[in-house]
């Protein structure tokens, strides 16, 4: 199925990216040659191939059921809000 200049204006307007009519041409072309190697990779047998390997360990968290309870709120000191610091961000 050849891609054609509403295919292009559709993809456009679905991306909401404002595309000038003397580009849909050109853009036809890209899609095309896109599409034509996707279909390429379909092709592409992998019944054989292995998982490559994690450079790191994967690592899976699980998250709570229900968020913790919020921190009572602060009163300011001015001119600043003062929060509770946050575990496990970055350097202290």
């Amino acid at each position: 199925m050849a891609v054609t200049r509403e295919d292009v204006k559709r993809v456009a307007a679905l991306a909401r990216i404002r595309v000038a009519d003397d580009r849909v041409d050109a853009l036809v072309g890209e899609l095309e040659g896109i599409l034509g190697h996707m279909r390429g990779l379909q092709g592409v047998e992998l019944t054989e191939a292995q998982a490559a390997p994690a450079v790191a360990p994967l690592v899976f968290e699980t998250i709570p059921e229900s968020p913790p309870e919020p921190a009572p709120p602060r009163e300011p000191q001015d001119p600043y809000f003062v929060v509770p610091r946050v575990e496990g961000l970055g350097s202290s």
